[in-house]
């Protein structure tokens, strides 16, 4: 498994669907943290979650088995531009409300 962002890597960041819950909550898991806030946007490099900012409340989570600085700048840059156009286009689904439990790996 690779830990690095090469220059063939595709980062996408966009708007977290309903399918992505496990894939958050396993960030978040890893973070040490809840999942956060919808609706969120997430930074995936190739077809790998690596953060996760809220755009309630710019809580982030992000990876800490992978390199996520310039993820999570990203991440931020572009909630602050969804913030600033309110005609900004950036569609979410609405999460069923899933509970995750987290097992210790004991």
């Amino acid at each position: 498994m690779s830990h690095t962002i090469t220059a063939s890597s595709e980062i996408r960041i966009r708007a977290a669907h309903e399918s992505d819950l496990a894939a958050v909550a396993r960030v978040a898991g890893r973070d040490t943290h809840e999942p956060p806030a919808w609706p969120i946007l997430v930074a995936e490099v190739g077809s790998d979650i690596r953060a996760a900012i809220s755009l309630t409340d710019g809580e982030v989570i992000a990876d800490p088995f992978h390199r996520t600085d310039e993820l999570v700048a990203m991440l931020r840059i572009r909630a602050r531009e969804a913030a600033a156009d309110p005609d900004n286009v950036i569609r979410f689904e609405r999460p069923r409300r899933t509970r995750f439990a987290f097992r210790s790996a004991a």
